[in-house]
């Protein structure tokens, strides 16, 4: 697979990578440090990551995807990779144009250079507070300017990639807290 990625083969990376260093990550906290690699590969390469939308939800940037994939975990801590569905040409596809994929480190996300940037920002973020990275999302001014759409019901309120990039080159290191 090339960038950008499926969401979910990103998340299983992150998942697999974090609890490989027995450490702990919930939806929660993989939603943020899923939106903050997406802004550094933006910032860093002008490229997204990842397809599909980030949304804009009352505890921050969601990936609708990710969530729903591993919304079963709830608020605890995610401890395996999940199956996720990919196109494909396969005649003999389960479901057409489509396949059930299972996680592979090696053959999900491809680049060194984006494994690098995954697991360098994973290193920084993982023990932060899922709390205090939902905090740190809502002072973007990205957040804050549907914010009271987001807290009054309104939903599928989503970013673009565009405002991400441009929000975070224009704050500089103050918001790149993966530096």
């Amino acid at each position: 697979m090339s960038t950008p990625y499926n969401p979910v083969c990103v998340a299983n990376y992150i998942v697999d990578y974090v609890n490989k260093k027995d450490k702990k990550i919930n939806n929660l906290k993989l939603q943020k440090i899923l939106y903050f690699i997406q802004a550094r590969k933006l910032v860093e390469s002008d490229k997204p990551m990842f397809s599909g939308e980030i949304q804009k939800w009352k505890l921050g940037p969601v990936s609708p995807d990710v969530y729903h994939t591993f919304k079963m975990y709830g608020s605890k801590d995610i401890n395996d990779t999940e199956p996720v569905l990919v196109s494909s040409d396969n005649p003999d596809a389960i479901f057409s144009g489509y396949e059930i994929h299972h996680f592979n480190a090696d053959t999900d996300i491809t680049n060194p250079i984006d494994r690098k940037l995954i697991e360098d920002t994973v290193d920084k973020l993982v023990d932060e507070n899922p709390f205090d990275l939902v905090e740190i999302t809502h002072q973007h001014e990205i957040w804050k300017v549907d914010e009271d759409k987001i807290n009054n019901g309104g939903y599928n309120i989503s970013y673009t990639n565009d405002e991400i990039k441009d929000f975070f080159t224009k704050s500089g290191e103050d918001a790149q807290i993966w530096l």
